[in-house]
C-alpha cells in the first residue's frame, strides 16, 4: 500500500481520468491504479468523483488511527524476551 504524503505528487495533481462506463468495465484496473499509483478520477454526467484508498482518505481529512489500532500495526512481539537478568539488580537494605 502506498501512502500519499505530499500534495506535490503528480498523481494528486493529475490523476488518471475515467468515464463511468470505462471505470465499470475496467474496475479491477482502476482499483489497482488507485492502490499503487494514486487517486483516480471518474466522471459521470459532468460531475467528477475521486477514487482513493480509505487510509489515504482518512489521512487527507485528518482521521488518525485509535491507540489500539496503532499498537496492533507495530512489529510482532511474540518472540520478545521480557525476562530481566538478575545480574542487573542491586541489593537494597531496608
Amino acid at each position: 500500500m502506498k501512502l500519499l504524503t505530499s500534495l506535490t505528487s503528480p498523481y494528486i495533481l493529475y490523476p488518471m481520468t475515467w468515464s463511468l462506463a470505462e471505470a465499470k468495465s475496467k474496475l479491477s484496473e482502476v482499483i489497482n491504479l488507485a492502490e499503487f499509483e494514486g487517486p483516480q478520477k471518474i466522471t459521470r454526467r459532468g460531475k467528477v468523483y475521486i477514487l482513493i484508498e480509505e487510509e489515504n482518505y482518512q489521512q487527507a481529512i485528518g482521521i488518525k488511527p485509535n491507540f489500539v489500532d496503532f499498537l496492533a500495526s507495530g512489529p510482532p512481539i511474540g518472540d520478545l524476551n521480557l525476562e530481566r537478568p538478575e545480574s542487573y539488580m542491586r541489593k537494597v537494605e531496608l
